[in-house]
């Protein structure tokens, strides 16, 4: 898919899915596929949305490739999401793909993704303070957080034990506690809390797993099960 594939594509996106009343909350246009993010009242609503685009797409690209019959080879799949540590460890997967396909080194030097319309603005997500108030009540701290959130690399060694300056752990421990409003033990019994926590500190630092559960006072295999979530989406 082409540049120009992709943005008519975007557009028909944003057009239909507010057409039936559809919230987009993260997306990313790959060449042969696409990822989205979306909240829906009725799934009746999303199977009628995806065909009108996906008609709409296939009519536009056979006309000027000068082609007849299928674009889409399969029917959409989906899934949906029942927590909130997993509607972000969705949206950090979406944005990290073109990343994981070696497309570009980091989430903000992709274009047609929904990246930067958390960082900075844009007129396709419905609602990104509803995402990032999620993370901080104070948006600009929201957005550093998101940043480090997608800063983590997951690979089998990402548990590997790494030296990082303590002073500079603890500041930005401190920074991530003050900026949420609670205290670090509340933090700490909260497990969506915990898993932004740990992927800001990855994100900033170059912590290990073992050195957050020592500094933190938590047994390193419940940090493992809180984690272990994320490549799974």
């Amino acid at each position: 898919m082409s540049d120009s594939f992709k943005k008519f594509y975007l557009i028909k996106l944003r057009d239909i899915f507010k057409d039936i009343g559809i919230d987009i909350l993260a997306y990313c246009i790959m060449s042969n596929h696409a990822h989205l993010l979306i909240r829906c009242q009725e799934i009746e609503n999303l199977t009628s949305a995806m065909r009108r685009l996906n008609t709409t797409y296939a009519l536009f690209y056979n006309g000027l490739q000068k082609r007849v019959g299928y674009v889409f080879r399969d029917r959409y799949r989906s899934e949906i999401i029942k927590e909130e540590s997993h509607l972000l460890s969705c949206i950090v997967y979406i944005h990290n793909n073109p990343v994981k396909a070696g497309i570009c080194k980091k989430p903000n030097e992709y274009q047609w993704s929904s990246y930067k319309e958390y960082i900075d603005s844009g007129d396709m997500i419905n609602d990104n303070e509803l995402i990032l108030r999620g993370i901080s009540s104070d948006i600009i701290q929201a957005r550093i957080i998101f940043r480090g959130l997608h800063n983590r690399v997951y690979n089998e060694n990402w548990i590997e034990n790494k030296e990082d300056n303590p002073e500079y752990i603890e500041e930005a421990i401190n920074d991530f506690v003050a900026s949420t409003g609670e205290d670090i033990e509340t933090i700490k019994n909260d497990n969506t809390r915990l898993y932004i926590l740990i992927n800001y500190l990855q994100g900033k630092t170059n912590i290990s797993l073992r050195q957050i559960a020592r500094i933190l006072r938590i047994n390193r295999e419940k940090l493992r099960k809180i984690m272990s979530k994320t490549p799974s989406l």
